[in-house]
């Protein structure tokens, strides 16, 4: 995919809700969310009809995504939060108007289905940054998460992906102002784990992927899947509903069904999310968690491919984050254990 040009010092970012209408229910974690993006960026952002409202038809979400591809003031697009049912949108959206005006699109999580079906027409798209999550990060926004963004909006050239020297499990307290004002507690951050019978050498393909559920709806779904013949570099990551191992390996037989894998030239795993506001589980029951879901992905993946396997990565459900860039190129050095994506 041809790199777009860093974005203009003039022009607007578009805040759209294609999923779920959290923000209209949390306005102050949306308010704290467009504060920082208006300072990272330096730009000013326009909203539409659906990005703050708590009614929001399908169609009514894909009216102002359209609407955001076709002004030409809008430099960028940007999403306040993933959801459940973004897949319903698709049928609605302009191709003709999406493909005649590219402009970088980020999101992830259930934004994965955008991220899939707007690629497929040329639209440059990045897996990470949501408004209400990254951008209005407790504490402030880690400067980890900050600095892939900025590689990803000013196209810096190829870069080395290392590990933060932290993460952060817990969700943050949206109930009240107060709570965004004290910082998620860290842990030390889990160490990449590779998997791979070729020690020496480099691998490279074009980054392709997104979260395993909504990869898996978005293809049950009948939506079109366009790998084209490159060699790739498969990521996949969870999100909070902490799927369990059979359905995780469900989603991984339909990719292979599918030959998602016979180009894959590594596959890059997320750290799971293991906790949530209503899964409270213990620090063993993490560790377990995430010890099953990587087994299951390795034997499942082991069917289709011998590829390398890497996993822990700190992208999607994960802070600090990560971003990818879709259809750009990876490389993985398997003998220094170096990973680079081309921004």
């Amino acid at each position: 995919m041809e790199k777009m040009k860093t974005l203009r010092p003039k022009g607007y970012v578009a805040i759209l809700s294609p999923s779920a209408d959290t923000a209209g229910y949390f306005p102050h974690v949306y308010k704290r969310g467009e504060a920082a993006i208006k300072d990272l960026l330096g730009l000013d952002v326009k909203l539409y009809p659906t990005t703050l409202s708590t009614d929001n038809t399908p169609e009514n979400r894909a009216k102002d995504l359209n609407a955001a591809f076709r002004d030409k003031d809008v430099v960028a697009i940007f999403t306040t939060i993933g959801g459940d049912d973004e897949v319903r949108i698709l049928k609605y959206l302009d191709k003709e108007i999406i493909r005649n005006n590219p402009k970088p699109f980020f999101g992830y999580s259930d934004n994965t289905h955008l991220n899939l079906f707007l690629s497929s027409l040329g639209v440059p798209c990045y897996y990470g940054a949501s408004i209400m999550t990254q951008f209005a990060m407790a504490g402030g926004m880690d400067a980890y998460t900050a600095i892939s963004i900025m590689n990803a909006i000013n196209h810096v050239g190829e870069v080395e992906i290392k590990q933060p020297s932290y993460c952060k499990e817990a969700d943050s307290d949206w109930s009240s102002e107060e709570g965004l004002k004290v910082e998620k507690e860290r842990e030390k951050a889990l160490k990449t784990q590779w998997i791979s019978k070729q020690k020496s050498g480099e691998v490279k393909g074009e980054l392709w992927g997104g979260c395993l559920e909504c990869i898996f709806e978005y293809l049950a779904s009948g939506n079109p899947l366009k790998l084209g013949d490159s060699d790739k570099i498969i990521f996949i990551e969870t999100a909070e509903d902490m799927p369990t191992a059979v359905h995780v390996k469900s989603a991984l037989q339909g990719m292979g069904e599918r030959g998602i894998f016979k180009n894959a030239k590594a596959l890059l795993v997320g750290r799971p999310k293991a906790i949530a506001f209503d899964k409270q589980i213990s620090k063993n029951e993490r560790i377990e968690y995430r010890k099953e879901q990587r087994k299951i992905v390795r034997d499942t993946f082991r069917e289709y491919s011998d590829a390398p396997i890497i996993f822990n990565l700190s992208f999607g459900h994960t802070d600090p984050q990560l971003i990818v860039p879709y259809d750009h190129e990876a490389r993985i050095n398997l003998e220094t254990k170096q990973i680079f994506f081309d921004y």
